[in-house]
């Protein structure tokens, strides 16, 4: 009788762990995966936001009245990919090798665009390095918050 009261109790803690509300039958996400799930989202909404900005044609930028930013185009670009960088690495902190790529591949990808006749933008490599500038200070950022969030337990 011992016996089955332990494996019941096991069963239920394990069950608990995985994040199963036994009461309700429902799953639930603890709060580390709300907050990461939060983080993805924006994440990806810094994404779409920086990609519009970077691919529209500035004429209609003026026409919509959209300034934002530094005076400075590298800034710009440094501010974006580092911003980009720190939402992803809190989002997937055990993927940040893949996020570097990805962003590099992004930051390429809008400067060939830029070139295009389409959009009537610039083609500059130093813009790409920026990018990559912008990718390692944000890299730093998040490997100090994650270090500090894991010391703090």
């Amino acid at each position: 009788m011992k016996d089955n009261a332990v494996d019941l109790s096991f069963s239920l803690n394990r069950q608990y762990r995985a994040g199963f509300d036994l009461r309700g039958g429902q799953h639930r996400l603890e709060q580390n995966e709300i907050l990461s799930s939060r983080r993805t989202d924006r994440f990806f909404g810094t994404l779409i936001a920086v990609l519009a900005l970077a691919l529209l044609p500035i004429p209609r930028l003026e026409e919509y009245g959209i300034d934002i930013g530094f005076r400075s185009d590298k800034l710009n670009h440094v501010s974006a990919f580092a911003v980009m960088t720190f939402l992803g690495g809190l989002g997937w902190p055990d993927r940040k090798t893949r996020l570097i790529v990805f962003l590099a591949m992004v930051g390429a990808a809008i400067e060939v665009l830029q070139g295009t006749a389409l959009i009537r933008r610039d083609l500059d490599v130093f813009d790409w390095v920026a990018d990559c500038a912008g990718i390692a200070c944000g890299l730093v950022a998040v490997i100090c918050v994650n270090w500090i969030l894991r010391r703090r337990g």
